[in-house]
């Protein structure tokens, strides 16, 4: 705690957990590894939680966010660039991330039905869409070796943003929606049979 301080950005709901790190890791001496788990950590696609909510200046803070981590490793580790390529596909996963809350997302006729923060009108989700698309071939095009996409939904989606393919992602991230509600209503079913049974 003494480490800690007040160093933690409140301020933000985007990000801050890394910029938390990138401000303590400098103050400490050692880091030890738990093996095992201490916390439950809550996967939310259905847009209740801030990091899933609508905003427009996420491409701004994983920006923001990537400047800083390159910083961080400039200043701790000047003679390797080990660090930096890390940070570039974290930003390029942050762009994919957002394309599949994108595809979760309920998209309206812009009339009543349009859940404020939530949904999407059409012309809405399109755009944003696009903007997420130019930034990840923009981001590609300067960077493309020290990029590594591993998950196989991130994969698909990274390559049709890449050939700028926008039917494609728009494809990609509905099919990718489709699977996690089925997969979430299974896991609801299962739960809810193996509480009857207790």
């Amino acid at each position: 705690r003494e480490y800690i301080g007040d160093i933690f950005p409140t301020a933000l709901s985007l990000g801050e957990d890394l910029c938390f790190n990138l401000s303590y890791i400098p103050r400490i001496d050692k880091i030890s590894l738990l093996q095992y788990p201490v916390c439950r950590y809550m996967v939310d696609d259905q847009a209740a939680s801030l990091s899933a909510k609508k905003r427009s200046d996420r491409i701004f803070v994983a920006m923001r966010l990537y400047r800083r981590a390159n910083a961080f490793f400039e200043k701790l580790y000047p003679d390797t660039r080990s660090g930096y390529e890390v940070t570039r596909t974290k930003v390029v996963t942050t762009f994919l991330d957002e394309l599949c809350l994108l595809g979760m997302a309920d998209i309206s006729n812009g009339d009543d039905s349009q859940k404020e923060g939530v949904s999407y009108t059409k012309d809405e989700y399109n755009r944003t869409v696009k903007k997420y698309v130019r930034s990840i071939r923009r981001f590609r095009k300067q960077r493309r070796r020290d990029i590594d996409v591993k998950a196989p939904d991130h994969k698909m989606i990274y390559l049709a943003a890449s050939a700028r393919q926008v039917w494609a992602v728009k494809l990609l991230i509905r099919l990718r929606a489709a699977v996690v509600r089925s997969r979430d209503r299974l896991m609801s079913k299962k739960n809810a049979g193996l509480t009857d049974q207790a």
